[in-house]
């Protein structure tokens, strides 16, 4: 017997996928389950991230509630894209050489920043660490950040970006240049690179802070 069949938890998610959104006595029924054994679990998954709640109004009686996957348990499900990404970067070093790869990885790195800065605009340098934090948390990266006398360091663990990571080290370079862009800070890599099951750390440090040199005198 598979787990699908015996997890109701993975049965929802499954339900989910294949039919989409679904009110709670929907999915009791495609999983032949009661309301009362399936709205715990749906309040977990909900709590989770992995499911999210729409509000459906219109026609008489009380509004709707229906669920839906949300990006990360779409993610759940098994996913090509890791390989696809590897064959394509290995095609475009083949075929138009590292050049053309950065042009590319710098188009994405400007079409993130595009997206994100504004959520950082006007913000103190503790706010937006905690920011970027969050945006990084969205992208699945695991962040950490932790406080020190100097700043913040900033952990990752884990590589969305790792099958591109891998073959390439300029994944790497654009997404330290998008941090700094972002957190608009003074960013030094102290562990970065594809080494799988090790975190990636930034010690992150306002440059108000940073010491000022001295003046040459003659």
């Amino acid at each position: 017997m598979s787990e699908q069949s015996v997890n109701p938890r993975e049965q929802i998610l499954h339900a989910l996928k294949m039919q989409g959104a679904l009110q709670c006595r929907a999915i009791a029924e495609a999983i032949g389950s009661s309301l009362s054994a399936v709205r715990p679990h749906l309040d977990r998954l909900v709590a989770e991230g992995l499911v999210r709640v729409q509000v459906v109004r219109g026609g008489p009686g009380r509004p709707r509630h229906q669920f839906e996957l949300t990006s990360a348990g779409h993610a759940r499900f098994p996913q090509g894209y890791g390989e696809f990404a590897k064959d394509f970067v290995e095609g475009v070093l083949a075929f138009g050489g590292h050049d053309l790869l950065k042009q590319i990885l710098t188009h994405h790195e400007d079409k993130q920043y595009q997206r994100f800065a504004p959520r950082l605009a006007g913000l103190d340098f503790h706010a937006r660490v905690d920011e970027l934090r969050r945006i990084m948390d969205e992208c699945g990266f695991m962040p950490r950040v932790d406080r020190t006398d100097t700043g913040y360091v900033l952990s990752a663990h884990h590589c969305p970006i790792w099958d591109v990571a891998s073959t390439c080290r300029a994944g790497c370079d654009s997404e330290l240049r998008l941090i700094r862009r972002l957190v608009e800070a003074e960013v030094v890599p102290l562990e970065v690179g594809p080494r799988e099951g090790c975190a990636c750390t930034y010690a992150i440090q306002e440059r108000s802070a940073l010491p000022q040199a001295s003046p040459v005198t003659t």
